[in-house]
């Protein structure tokens, strides 16, 4: 009785163990990766980066506010601060300036104009893959579509814009075409500059964004299978914190490796070298199984007794389980019936040699 006992609680501590480990697992995805989420969600419901407007150059901001973290939806601006509980909105972004058009200087605003087709084409997208996802996977697929769309719009908008502190006030102002007025690029400020894929910038948003769509759904389903079958009694949770995180790396993975034309070449070439060479390894034990079975005991003297053999062998066989199953002693009725196709003979001898 007390050992029935002992086992009892030796198991129950180890559910318990294992529910605080998957369970510590999944906290520790929401800390990592929770910023991504609610950021991503938000550029998957039509929010930008701070880009300028096309033809407006890159962005100078004279601020100590982190571009990265600033998600605008037309006037309204959200601020991430240092992370989600630091979350604010306020009306405008300031200190933001852009190439102008008519002059060498740079001038305040001209961002990037967004209207409401901004927030509902992408959004309409978000809706119509949630629903696809719920009508063929139920909730748990839907829960899984979110995280991967958001954690892909994260990496993807992040991997289309590049963020870089001014060090060298001369270099920088020559990147800006800042060459005359008084809004120049001191040391210490930021500057954004959109990324283009084969000279096109939206292009370059899509790309990557693309890659990391692709990364978060090959990479987030390992993630899933191998901590579900890991933590067999809480697969759940575990399934949940494998999801973020494999659907984070490979979001990150990809939206890096399709944001520029090289690095796309040499991916889909890795990707070609690796098929090609299962492919033909395949072929090669295809044709190697094929020719052995073609080619088994064949001559050109018209022996075919190795072809007869196993057909014989076969019919002997099933000759046995009959008369076994019908409870017949017959081994006297086994002949030579054999004999023909065992006798080596063929189109030059018709006598036994």
């Amino acid at each position: 009785m007390s050992d029935g006992n002992g086992f009892a609680i030796t198991n129950a501590l180890a559910e318990s163990g294992n529910f605080l480990a998957a369970a510590a697992l999944l906290g520790g995805g929401a800390f990592m990766h929770g910023r991504e989420l609610v950021q991503g969600s938000f550029y998957s419901l039509g929010g930008e980066p701070v880009v300028g407007e096309y033809r407006m150059g890159p962005v100078l901001y004279k601020g100590q506010k982190d571009l990265s973290r600033i998600v605008r939806f037309g006037e309204t601006v959200a601020d991430f601060g240092k992370g989600v509980k630091g979350l604010s909105f306020t009306g405008s972004i300031d200190k933001a300036y852009t190439h102008g058009l008519g002059g060498s200087g740079l001038v305040p605003g001209g961002l990037q104009h967004l209207n409401k087709l901004s927030v509902i084409i992408p959004t309409a997208f978000t809706a119509i893959g949630a629903m696809h996802s719920l009508a063929t996977e139920g909730g748990e697929g839907l829960r899984d579509f979110l995280i991967q769309d958001f954690i892909a719009n994260y990496h993807g908008t992040r991997a289309s814009v590049d963020i870089f502190n001014v060090k060298n006030v001369d270099k920088a102002n020559r990147f800006l075409g800042a060459t005359g007025g008084t809004n120049t690029a001191a040391v210490g400020d930021k500057i954004l500059n959109p990324r283009t894929f084969l000279g096109s910038p939206m292009l370059g948003r899509i790309a990557p964004t693309a890659g990391a769509y692709i990364g978060a759904a090959l990479v987030g389903s390992v993630g899933k299978s191998m901590m579900a079958g890991y933590f067999e009694n809480n697969e759940g949770i575990a399934g949940l914190a494998g999801m973020v995180f494999g659907s984070s790396m490979g979001a990150r993975m990809g939206s890096y490796l399709a944001g520029g034309i090289g690095r796309l070449a040499v991916t889909g070439a890795g990707i070609g070298a690796i098929y090609g060479t299962v492919s033909s390894g395949a072929a090669i034990l295809k044709s190697g199984f094929r020719n052995e079975r073609e080619n088994r005991g064949l001559n050109y003297a018209g022996d075919i007794s190795a072809f007869l053999t196993q057909n014989s062998n076969t019919m002997r066989q099933r000759a046995v389980q009959a008369m076994q199953k019908s409870h017949l002693n017959a081994r006297s009725a086994f002949g030579q019936e054999a004999t023909m196709v065992h006798t080596n003979r063929d189109m030059f001898s018709q006598y036994k040699r």
